[in-house]
Parts: C-alpha cells; structure tokens; sequence
C-alpha cells in the first residue's frame, strides 16, 4: 500500500487536505489513513542488534526509507502546520488522538522529520495540550 504513496504523486498532500475539511468523519478517516501510513510496524530498538542477511536487512532498510518519504511528504504539506494546529486543538477527542498520533509517528520517523515539527509553532500547541492535560488531571484528584 505504501507504494502507492511513496512515488511521484500528490496523494499525501490530498488526504493532508482532507484534514482541513470541516467533515468531523471525513477528518477522522483522513487522520486514520495518515496514522496508517506514517505508523512504524517494528520497534527499530530491536533490530538494531539483530543480525539479519543480506536480503532482510535490504527489505527492512527499503520499509525505513518508505515511511521516512510519506512522513517528508506529510510535514511538507504547506498547511500541515495550520491544519494540525487546528486537529491537535480539536475538542472531538477522537480527532485530537487521532492528530496527535499521527504527529508521535512523525517524530518517531527520524531526527529530520522530528526538527522539522520541532521547529514550526505546532510545538506551542503540543506543549499547551500537555499544560492543559497535566492541570485537568492535577484538578480532578
């Protein structure tokens, strides 16, 4: 499936569009496909030791550069930044989850892909999330 994403085409930037729709079931199966695609299947901490022949090592090496192309492609959507300002802010908890997951995914990809979140105004969302969370948490003891 992701090789349909990862080639020479807009498709990515579509379903990150789609994101901005106003459409709460729409938003969510476009965040639910982004989570997909962007979605490490292994624990990179367990293979890193492992040793793996020739032909395994290039199919895993060949998965690690298709996600790293579909979470390039995501973060440089040009309104990826507003659209997940927006999503991470949601007050429909399914779709918050859904973005900010989709967002742990990228950062998860690798170091580039992480900067590149770390480094737009996002960050100040996320960390006002994580504010609001710890105080609503702290209250309701």
């Amino acid at each position: 499936v992701t090789k349909h994403f990862t080639g020479e085409n807009d498709r990515i930037k579509l379903v990150v569009l789609l994101c901005g729709e106003e459409d709460p079931s729409l938003i969510k199966a476009a965040l639910a496909t982004l989570a997909i695609l962007s979605t490490l299947q292994i624990d990179l901490e367990e293979y890193k030791d492992i040793e793996l022949d020739d032909e395994d090592r290039k199919k895993l090496n060949e998965y690690l550069e298709e996600n790293r192309i579909i979470c390039d492609k995501i973060i440089n959507v040009t309104s990826f930044t507003e659209i997940f300002k927006q999503l991470c802010a949601s007050e429909d908890d399914a779709i918050q989850y859904r973005a900010l997951y989709v967002i742990r995914n990228l950062v998860r990809a690798n170091k580039e892909v992480a900067m590149g979140i770390v480094q737009t105004d996002l960050m100040d969302v996320l960390f006002a999330i994580k504010e609001i969370k710890e105080d609503g948490s702290t209250n309701e003891k």
